[in-house]
């Protein structure tokens, strides 16, 4: 019941699949072995760029850097612009913040 032309044709797409499997294999070694080599060029760039000098300086930027402080300021700032504009919005009349608020709808929906 075996076609010996079918059988042939079979042989032959599965020689194909095994050229193709085999040629894909080969371009992700290649890809892989340029993405090292990519890899390895920056990183001996990189550290031929900073000098000591440019490293311990920044080193020293960062010893005083704070971050809590640097948060507790902008959250002051921030709680204390929001109660200007909690009192603001407080003292507007509501149509004119339904007036801006309805502008805005129509200006974005122009804009789209």
């Amino acid at each position: 019941m075996t076609n010996p032309e079918l059988n042939e044709e079979i042989e032959d797409i599965g020689a194909q699949l095994k050229n193709m499997k085999q040629q894909r294999n080969s371009k992700k070694k290649q890809a892989e072995s340029k993405v090292d080599a990519a890899d390895e060029t920056p990183s001996a760039e990189a550290d031929s760029d900073i000098s000591d000098e440019d490293l311990s300086a920044l080193k020293a930027m960062l010893a005083e850097f704070d971050a809590e402080e640097l948060i507790d300021t902008v959250s002051t700032h921030a709680k204390a612009w929001l109660g200007t504009l909690n009192e603001d919005l407080k003292h507007t009349k509501p149509s004119t913040l339904l007036t801006v608020f309805g502008l805005g709808v129509i200006v974005g929906r122009m804009t789209k």
